[in-house]
């Protein structure tokens, strides 16, 4: 793999991982329009995959 390649690989993956996906903008907006309290069960519904394994 050359360095003009490799560069081109590190800065794609670096921009795909600093770009938030929908879920966590889901969670961004229902925090700042309605409070900490309620953005937890946006938190728990993101997570319910998890417990559920």
């Amino acid at each position: 793999m050359g360095t003009e390649l490799w560069l081109l690989y590190v800065s794609t993956v670096f921009t795909l991982m600093s770009t938030p996906g929908p879920s966590q903008l889901l969670m961004l907006s229902n925090s700042v329009s309605n409070g900490f309290q309620r953005s937890l069960f946006i938190v728990l519904a993101i997570c319910q995959p998890i417990f559920y394994k």
